[in-house]
């Protein structure tokens, strides 16, 4: 991980353990490692704590899929009390 991003990735790990620890119904919901805006496809693979990647190593969504996901976890609630994460 880019030095960058590690203070940022550390509190968020420390969010997440606390929400665990706790009686909320909470969702963490990750992106992967490139979001920017591009074309709806609607063919994208939902993991779990573990940043994905395709064939050719991009951890990457588009912000329309991004999106697309997070509204289907609003209406569903898939993942309650969970973490989960989305890429191409």
């Amino acid at each position: 991980m880019p030095d960058e991003y590690r203070g940022e990735a550390l509190a968020m790990r420390e969010v997440r353990d606390r929400l665990r620890d706790s009686d909320l119904d909470w969702t963490v919901f990750c992106p992967p490692g490139m979001i920017q805006p591009g074309e709806k496809k609607g063919n994208y693979r939902l993991g779990t704590t573990s940043l994905m990647f395709d064939a050719k190593g991009e951890s990457a969504i588009s912000a329309e899929d991004y999106s697309d996901a997070l509204v289907n976890e609003l209406e569903t609630a898939a993942h309650s009390r969970a973490q989960f994460t989305i890429a191409y």
